[in-house]
């Protein structure tokens, strides 16, 4: 990897409980804790860069106080974008690390009663768990939860442990700090969930306000709705080719107004919540900049 296209972090697993106190972790058991939490930060990464981008996770080392296993974080492959420095930050990543684990303990277990987009903010989904309690999350995080392998990674480095005489499990980030605490009580819900849901598909108008194009093949542009950010692919071929051509130029600020489907579709242990971008209608470009190409 490139070291000055890197996004990078360390993120930190801290197990606490007797187990820890009496020195007695299975060196087996850690290792598979150690595999299960990088294949979980794989799909999340994946979930929210897009799949061609590359994961580099390293063991930095092991605590003391607890039973602390360090990772350092590296992502590389999104960096053929023009606002790499400002706009991807690991924050992205760790907040759909949040979010996930928050959404595991809201379900308890068990499949969603309902999941649903909420109207007036498009990337944003509500999520009704079987006691009729609602919380809402990033669209992408039900694709996440859904998610069979990050389930049973889930099971591995969360569950088990938490089920085997731990207390607690902390999961830290070096720059944005505790990220999740996770208590014994709520390790029962952290398992693979069977989600099935019909298809549901919707398309709008809106003007986006482009945060990161990007000229690889496989990755996902980053756009801002005025409300939030969020990663989209683009389908459009005759705007896809001026892209290429060299037609279509970017700089800072620029806006999109375009077709946008937002496309909900489900099977057994697996739920899909995606946006595409079908049609570019217009490229406006920001008033006061200096095209960067």
């Amino acid at each position: 990897m490139n070291n000055a296209n890197l996004i990078e972090d360390q993120i930190t697993l801290e197990y606490h409980g007797k187990p820890v106190e009496l020195g007695r972790m299975n060196s087996y058991e850690v290792a598979s804790y150690i595999i299960a939490f990088s294949d979980f930060l794989g799909i999340i990464s994946h979930t929210t860069y897009g799949e061609k981008i590359e994961l580099k996770t390293e063991i930095q080392g092991f605590g003391n106080d607890s039973f602390d296993i360090d990772f350092v974080l590296q992502i590389a492959g999104i960096t053929t974008t023009i606002f790499t420095s400002t706009s991807f930050t690991p924050k992205e990543l760790i907040d759909f690390i949040r979010e996930s684990i928050k959404a595991w303990i809201h379900l308890k277990g068990y499949p969603p009663k309902t999941v649903s987009l909420v109207p007036e903010k498009q990337n944003i989904i509500q999520i009704e768990n079987q006691n009729g309690q609602i919380e809402y999350y990033n669209a992408e995080v039900i694709n996440i939860i859904s998610n069979v392998r990050a389930g049973k990674a889930a099971e591995q480095f969360i569950k088990k442990p938490l089920e085997s005489g731990l207390s607690y499990l902390r999961i830290k980030s070096k720059k944005y700090n505790e990220v999740s605490k996770i208590d014994n009580k709520d390790a029962p819900s952290f398992i693979p969930i069977n989600i099935e849901r019909p298809l549901h598909e919707s398309e709008m108008q809106m003007s986006l306000l482009i945060e990161s194009p990007t000229f690889k093949e496989g990755n996902k542009w980053k756009f801002f709705d005025g409300q939030i950010s969020f990663y989209a692919d683009i389908i459009d071929e005759e705007f896809i080719n001026k892209v290429s051509s060299g037609i279509e130029r970017f700089g800072k600020g620029d806006t999109l107004t375009v077709t946008i489907r937002f496309n909900q579709t489900g099977a057994i242990g697996e739920l899909r919540m995606e946006r595409t971008i079908i049609k570019v209608l217009t490229h406006e470009i920001a008033i006061t900049q200096k095209k960067l190409f």
